[in-house]
């Protein structure tokens, strides 16, 4: 499950599963043209839909199978004008997020999402200045990870109790960079 709320203006999320807190409430923004769309004030009306699609694939199975319900959201300026869009997926085995800017001219975006795993969990991560798409993982209680430390996704985390693990990783980066995590 995926919770979003806007609070004073600022758009955040959470996700859970079975009831179970797995990431904590962390802001999502974006930034383009040196300008925030974080001055969203509120939801404008929201487009749900099912996934069921299925496509060929490499690896152990020959076809993937994708199925899923979600969300596609305008966040709203106070003039009712659309800020940015985002869309939202769940699935029975995770969640997945992306934020788009309206118009079709060339934009240079910068987005900030929050990841903020339960107390009492456990990071497997590596530093992508040491090596750029593959490392060696570290492990670390993810409340002793020092600040401002960058970790190349995956990220894995292990929840406590070995109730679950999660990964935070990217996807559909056709001319879009990829991702960096830098913790705080």
């Amino acid at each position: 499950e995926m919770v979003l709320s806007v609070d004073a203006g600022h758009l955040s999320w959470q996700a859970s599963m079975d009831g179970h807190a797995m990431l904590e409430k962390q802001p999502l923004e974006i930034h383009a043209d040196g300008d925030t769309a974080a001055g969203a004030v509120h939801f404008g009306k929201a487009q749900h839909y099912r996934i069921n699609d299925k496509y060929p694939w490499y690896g152990v199975h020959s076809v993937a199978e994708e199925h899923g319900k979600g969300l596609r959201v305008p966040l709203l300026s106070a003039r009712g004008a659309t800020t940015f869009t985002l869309e939202a997926r769940a699935y029975n085995n995770g969640v997945a997020f992306r934020m788009t800017l309206p118009g079709s001219e060339p934009r240079v975006p910068q987005e900030t999402a929050g990841f903020r795993p339960v107390a009492g969990s456990e990071v497997w991560s590596f530093d992508p200045s040491v090596a750029q798409y593959e490392g060696v993982y570290e492990e670390s209680q993810a409340a002793a990870i020092p600040k401002g430390r960058f970790m190349a996704p995956p990220v894995v985390i292990e929840l406590p109790r070995d109730s679950a693990y999660l990964a935070i990783t990217e996807g559909r980066l056709v001319n879009y960079p990829g991702m960096v995590l830098q913790s705080n």
